[in-house]
Parts: C-alpha cells; sequence; structure tokens
C-alpha cells in the first residue's frame, strides 16, 4: 500500500502534463481553423485521471496509515516479549551483561530504533518504482537533464559511505552515555537511606549532573552528524533543482522543449530530489541501526539468531488468554533433616544437625544437634 502511495504522484503528474499537452494542441487548432472537440476531450480525460489517482489515493493512504501504525507497535510488543521471555525462561543462569537499569535503555530506546528502521523497507519500495519511472520519463525528453538529476544521489552514497565508521561510533557513545545515567539513577533510587544517612546529596547530584552532561555531548554530536548530511543531501538536491530549472527553462525559450515536457520535468522533480533525500538517510539510518541490533545481541548473549523475532502471538487488539493454572502440590506433612553444617566464615552457625518437623506442631526434636555458638548466646540456646 505504501508503495501505491508513494509511486501515485508520477501517475498524477502525467495527469497534469497531460492537461497542458491537450491546451497546447487546442491552441494550435484554434490557429489554424480546425475543431477543438478532440483536444478538449483529451483534457477533460486527463482531469478525469487525475481526479480518479488523487481520490484513489487518499483512500489508500488511510489503509496504509492504519497497518503502520499496526506493524510498527508490533514489532516493538514482539521485539521486547522476545528479549523478556528468553532472559526468564531460558536454560541455566542468565545474568544480565550489565545493569538492570542499563537493560531498560536496550528495551527502550534500541527496541524503538530497530522497529522504526523497517520504515526505510515499507516505503522504500514505492519510492525505488517512483525513481525509475520519473527517472525513464525524464530521460526520454532530456538525457542530459536527467543526468544532473541523478548525480547527486551518488554523491550521497559516497559522502554517506565515507562517514560510516563516525556514524555508528557515535550513535555507541550516545546510547552507552544514556545507559550510564540510566544505571545511575536506578541505584540511587535503591540506595535513598544510604545517601542521606551519608549526607552525600551534594556528591549525587554532581555526579548526575556530570553523567548528563558527557550524555549531552554524546546526543549533541550525534544528533550534529545526522543534520549534517541530512543537510549535504537537502542542499545537493536544490543545486540539482535549480540547474534543472534554468537548463529546462532556456530549452523551452529556444523551442527544444515543449511546455508539456517542461511540465512534466517539474512535476517529476520535487518528490525525485525528495527520493533521493530518502535513500541517503536511509544509508545513515542502516549504520545507527546496526548499533542498536548488537546492544539488544549483546543482552540475550548466546541466544539462536533468530530469537528476536520469533513470532509470538502480541494480543493487542484483544486481551490474552487467562494464564495456565499452576498444578498445586500436595501440602508436606513432615521435615527430615539430616547431618546438616552450615557455618559463617566466622566459625558461627550449625554443625551436624538432625531434627524432624511435623505438619502443625512447633517443636523438633533435637537428637544429634550440634550448635558452634559463642558463649554468650548458652542462655538463649538452652
Amino acid at each position: 500500500m505504501w508503495g501505491m502511495v508513494h509511486a501515485s504522484p508520477a501517475l498524477l503528474t502525467l495527469a497534469v502534463s497531460g492537461v497542458f499537452g491537450a491546451l497546447e494542441r487546442a491552441d494550435d487548432l484554434k490557429g489554424a481553423g480546425q475543431p477543438l472537440d478532440p483536444a478538449i476531450a483529451a483534457a477533460w480525460t486527463a482531469l478525469g485521471w487525475f481526479a480518479f489517482v488523487r481520490l484513489s489515493r487518499f483512500g489508500i493512504f488511510y489503509g496504509a496509515f492504519r497497518a503502520w501504525i499496526e506493524l510498527w507497535y508490533t514489532l516493538d510488543a514482539l521485539v521486547r516479549r522476545n528479549l523478556l521471555g528468553y532472559l526468564l525462561t531460558a536454560r541455566r543462569s542468565r545474568r544480565l551483561p550489565d545493569t538492570p537499569a542499563e537493560a531498560v535503555s536496550r528495551f527502550r530506546d534500541d527496541v524503538d530504533d530497530v522497529a522504526g528502521y523497517t520504515e526505510v523497507w515499507v516505503d522504500g519500495a514505492g519510492f525505488l518504482l517512483y525513481s525509475a519511472v520519473a527517472v525513464t520519463l525524464m530521460a526520454r525528453v532530456d538525457p542530459l537533464i536527467t543526468l544532473l538529476v541523478c548525480a547527486p544521489l551518488l554523491l550521497m552514497v559516497l559522502f554517506v559511505q565515507r562517514l560510516s565508521p563516525t556514524i555508528r561510533s557515535y550513535r555507541r557513545r550516545m546510547r552507552e552515555a544514556t545507559a550510564r545515567v540510566t544505571d545511575f539513577i536506578g541505584e540511587t533510587f535503591g540506595a535513598v537511606s544510604a545517601v542521606k544517612l551519608a549526607a552525600q546529596e551534594d556528591r549525587m547530584v554532581a555526579h548526575l549532573r556530570a553523567l548528563g552532561e558527557t550524555r549531552r555531548h554524546a546526543a549533541l554530536r550525534d544528533v550534529l552528524l545526522t543534520e549534517l548530511i541530512r543537510g549535504v543531501n537537502t542542499n545537493m538536491v536544490n543545486l540539482a533543482v535549480g540547474l534543472v530549472l534554468l537548463l529546462g527553462a532556456n530549452k523551452v525559450r529556444g523551442g527544444a522543449m515543449d511546455v508539456q515536457d517542461f511540465v512534466l520535468f517539474i512535476g517529476l522533480l520535487p518528490r525525485l530530489t525528495g527520493s533521493m533525500g530518502f535513500f541517503g538517510d536511509a544509508i545513515a539510518r542502516h549504520r545507527r541501526t546496526g548499533v542498536s541490533y548488537d546492544r539488544m545481541t549483546r543482552l540475550l548473549q548466546d541466544a539462536p539468531d533468530t530469537t528476536i523475532v520469533a513470532h509470538h502471538q502480541v494480543y493487542l487488539q484483544s486481551d490474552p488468554p487467562p494464564a495456565p493454572a499452576i498444578p498445586t502440590a500436595a501440602p508436606l506433612q513432615e521435615l527430615r533433616v539430616q547431618h546438616l553444617t552450615a557455618t559463617h566464615p566466622g566459625g558461627l552457625g550449625l554443625q551436624e544437625a538432625s531434627f524432624h518437623l511435623r505438619r502443625g506442631n512447633s517443636w523438633w526434636s533435637r537428637a544429634g544437634l550440634a550448635v558452634a555458638r559463642p558463649p554468650c548466646c548458652a542462655r538463649c540456646w538452652a
């Protein structure tokens, strides 16, 4: 559906250029004294086609938007469900590679980055189809101007490719700085009493301020690089648009290009240049998403590759089924302990303790009970 939404403007531009072509032919027929009916019929046909494509695009957009929202939230819920499910149910002990507070940033920010990255693939087919149609139509009119329009795309790909290591490095530093802030806040909430007892509130606040400043610098570098790439893409596209307008206007004035073809160029150009900017941004986004994916796989450690995207029902539109009943074991009737030894490093504890306790009784037989205890506790134990 999104492919149709993004590719349909090419049909709209064809309809508009058809209207101008019909009006130009009507002017020629009028100058030659011939009937205008064929040209007028062609103009109305082009207008009807324009109205049909426009209205259809609105309906497709509504369905595509609802489908995309459902896809986004399904991916978010599915990935988070699989991450948490593996940590809780996988065999053997599952120790987090970092602190629990730091893992929160992976469940929150990294999952959002990976789920949002699918937008590139949802929209990419439509932009690619539109670009292919637009370049084909424009090349049939003037190959030189079309080449000038496509040149920025190659320059953007080379530019982003050179910056790929820097993009990944800045995104990783920003995520790590965010994780340190989250980790510190989590530890602070768990040690409020200790901080107040030691009167270290000012030092804790100062440390939090330092972590926040580090995160601000890391986020500023990441955002600045992103906007730099976007700005370079936009300026390259605007340069190509200016060249097309200058060359196209000169050709129209010289009679080498008619009004219909010029309208076709002008109508296809804005979205074509926007598609080029989209592809340039998609390359940078691919590099940043790789960092988020690596952080999620580190959280799962030795999990299979398909664990993160394993299919499960997420129940976005319905309530989940009730949890299965946990089988209850028969109540314990008697507890017997024989030769139990449990001591602290200092030597205090139990040695060779044997006893049994029946259900409903509050006493036990201490046959063979040997307790290592200090003399001060003799009265209590007696």
